[in-house]
Formats: structure tokens, sequence, C-alpha cells
């Protein structure tokens, strides 16, 4: 079984999008290939895992996940956080997550990320595909910051709602 315990951090690119109802329009924030700061945490117990996620670094609000590690060394998570954020209830799911790491020091993979909004139709699915993702600890880290790029996108979804 493959060692994923401990804090991971890279960058993944953008993959795919769709904007639904209300969020139509966000997708062009982040075309296909645009890069994002990336952070996983993982607890590890042999093949169950536990931990959290900072995709797009610290401007989401982190997403806690569980999952397996299957007989292939593949690490598959999802979750879902509903936070508060300017006032506003967020809803971010992590789906789709299958990476692998062939020498505990880099990860490779996939996963989906999608965000909603209480109050707004639809949603914003973002697919995205690990580039550089490296262990940098053995041990989890994961810290808060601020959410720059949420406070970005609800000013998107809300200009795109008044025009």
């Amino acid at each position: 079984v493959p060692d994923y315990q401990g804090t991971w951090q890279g960058d993944f690119s953008v993959t795919g999008c769709v904007d639904e109802g209300d969020w139509t329009g966000v997708c062009q924030q982040a075309p296909n290939g645009t890069l994002w700061p990336l952070m996983l945490e993982i607890t590890q117990t042999r093949d169950s895992v536990t931990g959290t996620t900072g995709l797009y670094g610290a401007y989401l609000t982190p997403v806690s996940v569980s999952g397996t590690i299957r007989q292939s060394g593949h690490l598959v998570v999802s979750g879902t956080s509903t936070n508060t954020i300017q006032g506003h209830l967020i809803e971010t799911t992590v789906s789709n997550w299958e990476t692998i790491t062939t020498d505990n020091e880099r990860m490779t993979g996939r996963y989906r990320v999608t965000t909603s909004i209480a109050g707004l139709q639809g949603s914003v699915h973002h697919d995205g595909e690990l580039r550089l993702v490296a262990k940098t600890s053995a041990t989890p880290l994961m810290a808060g910051g601020d959410q720059v790029y949420l406070a970005e996108v609800l000013r998107t979804v809300a200009d795109l709602r008044w025009r």
C-alpha cells in the first residue's frame, strides 16, 4: 500500500468546466489550461484515509475528504463542506478524485470540484488534472486562508445575474 499520509502541495490544470444557471459565464474566468494551487493533507490507517484538501490553494474553504487506497495503489477520496463566507452559504463537493503515487513523493491523477451557493440556481463544476504535486511533509499541516478566489467568483456570479 502506498504511503499517502502527509501534506501534498502543487498545482492542477483545469481540464473542463461546466457552469449552469446563475453560474453561466464563470467558466470564462478559468478556461482549460488554467493552473491553480492545490493542497492535500492525508491521515492514513492501512488502506483508509481521511483528510482535507484546499483546492485553489487557500482561496476556497478546505473540504474534508475520506476514502480508500485501492489494490492498484490509487487514492480515491470524496467529500463535501458547507461554510458561510461573506454571508453566503457555500457548498463545495470533491468527487471523482483518483490519484496515484508510485514513489511516495509525487502524485498524479484527476478530480472534480463542484461549487454552489444557497439562493443561486445551478452550480459550477471544475475538472482538474494534478500536474506538479509533491509530498512536502510526512504529517498533515492544514492551515486556513483567505477566500480571495471565492470572493471573485461571487462578484462574477452577481454581475452575470444582474445583466
